[in-house]
């Protein structure tokens, strides 16, 4: 087992939302999942029972999030990120260092990576004492060598292509419009071109050539063809979220679907809650379709909840894809009736048939990312919600396989339970508090604390004698005790001016402990023990 592969329990920051790019799983058979999370990149590994954490990527620049990032397909062993900084970075997985980077984008904030291969033109001679059919032999070798493209694009429209291999670096001015989405569909022979689909903000679909060969110390200014914008498409009425081309017929789905991508079709989501699939060397629309209504969405008010909508998907089969939700519901779509006779778009008989929909437990949170994992299991689905979870789903019956919790902000406090050490409390800059239940081996076990918090929790001490009594200091001067066991929340009837940055139960052994409260402000108060006040009681 490499070095990569060995990880630690921990409960890691949270995905970003909103970011089309932010999730990548690993394409070279390895079980490890990467995400950007504020600042920083997460590695996360799958080989144990249970998610383990692998390490971070810091090199992003503290006051600057990072926006995606993507493993390389052809060197397993790194990954390439990008953020607000304007600068994609590639670093090693094992050593979480930076290795090269390219600034091609002038500062403006990236957008989305994709990441695809390419085979490289070789330009060695062979030896004198080499036969012609070994010559021969070789160069077909040369010709099969591949090499990693990064493609990474901005909120100004600009798609930037990269070889790091060569230090190659070619942009294309796509669009004025932001870029939000984009995938790559690997060029199927050294000479031909690679294919972009971009989804832009406003709901403009552009269609982007790239010539696939490089010559290894060729330059840009050398005779080679330019990248180009094939196609620039009107279908949706808002952003266009996700975009994917449609996996061959017949052809099992791969770890990375560019390599057995359909030669033409693609598929595109947006948040005005349509599904549209394309012909890309037409420019025709294929078929189209909606998300059905909702009971959810119409009490639940994400339907007037703009900002909250993130329509992603992700291929399961050849003919079958899985679509997020408004309500946090996940859809599976059939494609039905397409041949190579109805492919080129504009002929009809083609259609998106809704078969199936997996209730999301009755929350109602959204899913801001869908990517399938067959290498974590034969149909599994990684999805990133808006409850700060990730859960890897079997997209045969879209039951959970395993849910990683993760942090939504800053870890204040944290405290050990003196009755029960394999409990821990985390007050944390989400408005919750989390319990962890660590003795658990195979799933993390975790509770939040919610009722009454209304800002920050800054600090939390266990009750020396009662069992799951947790006591917490707020970011506006509450001090509170929630009874996990019981659910029940308690708030103290005196509210401190400023911040309260510890608590503390006090006492003599002999007597009912009170709650020591100190805040920011210099304040040190002893309140009666919240619950006691509510019974009608008083501590001595």
């Amino acid at each position: 087992m490499s070095k990569i592969d060995v990880g630690y329990d921990a409960i890691p920051s949270s995905p970003r939302w909103f970011c089309a790019g932010a999730v990548s799983v690993h394409r070279g058979g390895k079980k490890i999942i990467a995400y950007a999370a504020s600042n920083r990149v997460v590695l996360l590994t799958y080989a144990a029972p249970r998610p383990k954490l692998l390490g971070q990527f810091t090199d992003h620049r503290a006051s600057d999030k990072v926006s995606s990032v993507s493993f390389l397909i052809a060197a397993v062993d790194l990954a390439v990120s990008g953020g607000n900084d304007g600068i994609v970075f590639l670093w090693d997985l094992t050593s979480k260092t930076s290795l090269k980077k390219h600034t091609a984008h002038a500062k403006k904030a990236i957008t989305v990576i994709s990441v695809t291969t390419a085979a490289t033109v070789g330009t060695s001679e062979a030896p004198l004492d080499v036969q012609d059919s070994d010559l021969e032999q070789q160069h077909d070798n040369q010709s099969r060598r591949t090499h990693d493209v990064v493609y990474s694009a901005d909120k100004s429209g600009v798609l930037c292509r990269w070889v790091p291999e060569f230090d190659f670096l070619e942009r294309l001015s796509v669009a004025s419009q932001e870029i939000i989405s984009i995938c790559v569909r690997r060029a199927e022979a050294p000479k031909s071109k690679e294919v972009v689909i971009i989804g832009h903000k406003g709901g403009l679909l552009s269609i982007a050539s790239f010539p696939s060969e490089i010559k290894p110390g060729a330059s840009t200014d050398s005779a080679r063809s330019v990248p180009s914008v094939l196609h620039r498409l009107s279908g949706h009425a808002q952003d266009i979220q996700c975009v994917s081309w449609l996996p061959s017929q017949g052809v099992p789905i791969a770890l990375d679907t560019m390599y057995t991508c359909n030669k033409d079709v693609c598929c595109s989501t947006s948040r005005d809650k349509s599904i549209i699939l394309w012909n890309a060397a037409t420019g025709l629309q294929i078929a189209s379709a909606c998300l059905p209504a909702s009971k959810r969405t119409k009490t639940g008010g994400r339907e007037k909840d703009k900002d909250g909508v993130w329509l992603a998907h992700t291929w399961i089969t050849p003919m079958e894809l899985l679509t997020t939700t408004l309500g946090g519901d996940i859809l599976k779509w059939r494609v039905a009736g397409l041949s190579d006779q109805n492919s080129c778009g504009g002929v009809g008989g083609v259609s998106l048939q809704c078969v199936a929909a997996f209730p999301s437990a009755g929350r109602r949170h959204a899913v801001f990312g869908l990517l399938r994992a067959p290498q974590m299991h034969r149909s599994a689905v990684v999805a990133v919600s808006s409850d700060r979870q990730i859960t890897l789903w079997d997209a045969d019956g879209m039951a959970p396989i395993s849910v990683l919790p993760t942090m939504g902000g800053h870890v204040y406090d944290i405290a050990t339970s003196p009755l029960n050490p394999d409990l821990v409390a985390a007050a944390c800059g989400d408005n919750l508090v989390r319990v962890w239940q660590t003795d658990h081996r195979r799933t993390y076990h975790v509770r939040t604390v919610w009722r009454g918090i209304q800002c920050r929790v800054l600090a939390v001490c266990w009750h020396p004698t009662a069992e799951d009594v947790l006591a917490y200091g707020l970011d506006d001067g509450t001090v509170g005790v929630h009874d996990v066991a019981k659910d029940r929340q308690h708030t103290a009837s005196f509210r401190h001016a400023r911040a309260v940055q510890c608590v503390r139960w006090v006492g003599a052994p002999a007597t009912p402990p009170a709650l020591l409260a100190l805040s920011a402000d210099g304040a040190c108060v002893v309140h009666t023990d919240p619950r006691a006040a509510a019974a009608g009681t008083h501590t001595p």
